[in-house]
């Protein structure tokens, strides 16, 4: 594995847009302390938000067990927002 330390002012659009583009093509991760580390080709992380994926996971479970609300007439509901 091999260590790369980055210096730039945190200012810069350039920089920050140049590493993020490298973190979402996978080529490096942040590691806890600020750096950077590359990624290892099995590592496989979800783009979601992990809280995210628990509210649609557990909207899915509700849907399972029957906990929702059918709404046959939604043109009253534009009512609510004005």
């Amino acid at each position: 594995m091999a260590t790369i330390t980055l210096t730039y002012d945190g200012r810069s659009s350039v920089a920050r847009k140049a590493i993020d583009n490298l973190m979402s093509l996978g080529v490096f991760s942040m590691e806890t302390d600020g750096g950077f580390k590359k990624k290892k080709k099995n590592e496989e992380e979800s783009p979601y938000d992990p809280e995210f994926v628990k509210m649609i996971k557990e909207s899915e479970a509700q849907i399972e067990r029957g906990e929702f609300v059918v709404i046959d007439d939604v043109s009253h509901l534009w009512d609510v927002f004005k």
